[in-house]
C-alpha cells in the first residue's frame, strides 16, 4: 500500500478495516501487532491410553498421536507437555472428578460440590487474569446442547479484585456476534441492530462498501490478500450465525460487549439438538476469528461443554460412529472396552482447536502469521481415564518469540497445574507468581 496513511470516512470502517494496516504499520514500526490468548477446554474427554494424547518420544514432535491428529503440518508450532495434574487433595471434592476438573482446568483453584452436583465458584481463570492485566476485551463462548449444572458459573475475580463475580460463557451464536460486534460505531444508513441486519441477509460491511471500494484500490500483495481473508471471516461469521437462528431459532438471552474484562454477564439457554454441535463448533469458531483478526478482543476461551457428565453428545456427525443411547457411560466409562470410539470422539474435539489453528496459521499479519502473535492453549479437565492426572497440555503460536515450539515436554516428576496456567501467563508477559490455591507455585 501506498505509504501515506488511508483516511476513513466513517469511524464503522475503521474500526472493521484497520487491522488491515497492521503489517504496514509494523514494516513502519509505527505500532505493533497485539499479542492475544485463545484457551480451549474439551468436553470432559478422558483418553483411554497415553500413546492416544502424547507423542512417543520426548523432543521435537516428529509425529502427533491420534487425538491431536488434527493438527498436522503444525508439529513446529507446538508445545505438548504432560505430567501435570490437578489438586485432588481436598476431601470435600465428593469424589466428583467433572466438577473438580471443570473449575480447576483454568483457575487452578478446587471446585467442590454444592448441592445437587453443581459446583462452587472458583477463579479467577487464566484467560481474565491475562485480559485484565492487558487492558484487552475479554470474550468466553460454548458449544453445549444444554445449560447444565456443572460450574455454569463462569468462574473469574471481579476486576476491583474485592470480591468474585462470573463470567457467563455465550452459548447462542447470535449473542457471541453480539458481543464482540454490538458496539460498532453506528451508521446513518445502518441499523444498529444486529439481529435485524443478519434476518434480513445484511452484513456489518454493508457500511464500509464506500470506503472498502476506495481501500482496496489501494492494497497490494499480502495486504491485499488479508483483505480477502478478513473480509470472508467476517462473511463466513455472519453465515453461520444465520444457519444456526434457522435451524436453533432465535436467542432469548441479550449480551453486551465487554470493553474489557470486568466480570458481569449473563446467560441462559434452553435445550438444543444436539446435532447442532457441530455447527455450533463452527459458528462459534468463525466468530472468535473474525473478532481476533478486526483486533475486536484480545482474550478468548470456547469451551466445547461444561462438566462432560450431562452434556449429551452423540458423536453421531463424527464419520464411523454407532448410535450409543448414553455416550457418557457407554463410551467414556468403558475405557479400553470402547478404545476406538473415545478415540473417534477425542480427535473430533482436538480437530476443532486445530482448525482454528490452521486459520491463524494461513492468515499473514505484520511479516508473519497471526498464529506468531498467538498462544492458543488448549487443555482438558480430566487426564487418563476420569482422572485429574497427567492432564492433556497443549499449546500453539510462539506469542511472538516468547515461546520455544516444536517440542514434546515429558516431564520426568509430576508438576501442579497451576504451574502451567502461571506459565501461560507469563509466556503472554503477565509475571504472575502463581495461580489460584497456589499463589506462589511459579511457572514449570
Amino acid at each position: 500500500m501506498k505509504r501515506r496513511q488511508f483516511i476513513f470516512r466513517s469511524l464503522h470502517s475503521a474500526v472493521l478495516l484497520s487491522p488491515i494496516l497492521s503489517m504496514r504499520m509494523a514494516e513502519a514500526a509505527v505500532t505493533s501487532i497485539p499479542k492475544r490468548l485463545f484457551c480451549f477446554v474439551d468436553a470432559g474427554t478422558p483418553y483411554v491410553r497415553e500413546s492416544d494424547i502424547y507423542p512417543t518420544q520426548a523432543g521435537a514432535i516428529s509425529s502427533l498421536p491420534n487425538n491431536l491428529s488434527g493438527f498436522k503440518g503444525l508439529e513446529n508450532d507446538m508445545v505438548i507437555v504432560s505430567g501435570c495434574n490437578f489438586d485432588q487433595s481436598d476431601p470435600n471434592i465428593g469424589g466428583n472428578w467433572h466438577v473438580s476438573g471443570m473449575g480447576q482446568c483454568l483457575t487452578a483453584s478446587i471446585a467442590k460440590e454444592v448441592g445437587d452436583k453443581n459446583g462452587n465458584h472458583t477463579g479467577p481463570s487464566i484467560d481474565f487474569l491475562v485480559a485484565k492485566s492487558l487492558n484487552v476485551p475479554l470474550h468466553v463462548c460454548n458449544v453445549s446442547n444444554k445449560d447444565r449444572k456443572h460450574m455454569r458459573n463462569r468462574p473469574c475475580a471481579s476486576s476491583s479484585g474485592t470480591r468474585v463475580d462470573f463470567i457467563l460463557p455465550h452459548i447462542a451464536p447470535y449473542d457471541a456476534w453480539n458481543n464482540i460486534f454490538g458496539s460498532l460505531p453506528p451508521t446513518n444508513n445502518q441499523s444498529s441492530n444486529l439481529l435485524n441486519q443478519l434476518k434480513a441477509d445484511k452484513s456489518i460491511l454493508d457500511a464500509t462498501l464506500e470506503d472498502l471500494t476506495r481501500f482496496g484500490t489501494q492494497l497490494t500483495g499480502n495486504e491485499k490478500i488479508k483483505l480477502d481473508i478478513h473480509l470472508d471471516a467476517i462473511r463466513q461469521a455472519e453465515k453461520s450465525i444465520q444457519r444456526d437462528m434457522d435451524l436453533a431459532g432465535q436467542s432469548t438471552t441479550s449480551c453486551r460487549r465487554l470493553s474489557a474484562p470486568n466480570g458481569n454477564g449473563d446467560q441462559s439457554n434452553s435445550a438444543v439438538d444436539v446435532m447442532l454441535v457441530p455447527q455450533r463448533s463452527k459458528a462459534h469458531f468463525d466468530i472468535l476469528f473474525a473478532g481476533f483478526a478486526c483486533q475486536l478482543i484480545g482474550a478468548s476461551t470456547l469451551t466445547l461443554g461444561y462438566s462432560g457428565e450431562d452434556d449429551e453428545y452423540s458423536y453421531l456427525w463424527v464419520s464411523g460412529m454407532p448410535k450409543f443411547s448414553d455416550f457418557h457411560n457407554r463410551v467414556w466409562h468403558a475405557g479400553e472396552d470402547k478404545w476406538t470410539e473415545n478415540k473417534l470422539a477425542a480427535s473430533w474435539q482436538w480437530g476443532e482447536f486445530a482448525k482454528f489453528c490452521h486459520r491463524l496459521k494461513q492468515t499473514p499479519e505484520g511479516n508473519s502469521t497471526m498464529l506468531d502473535n498467538f498462544l492458543c492453549y488448549g487443555t482438558s479437565h480430566f487426564g487418563k481415564h476420569h482422572t485429574t492426572t497427567n492432564v492433556p497440555q497443549i499449546t500453539c503460536g510462539n506469542a511472538q518469540g516468547a515461546l520455544q515450539t516444536g517440542r514434546y515436554i515429558k516431564l520426568q516428576t509430576p508438576k501442579p497445574h497451576c504451574q502451567m496456567l502461571t506459565s501461560v501467563a507469563h509466556i503472554m508477559g503477565v509475571p504472575i507468581a502463581g495461580m489460584g490455591q497456589s499463589p506462589n507455585c511459579g511457572t514449570l
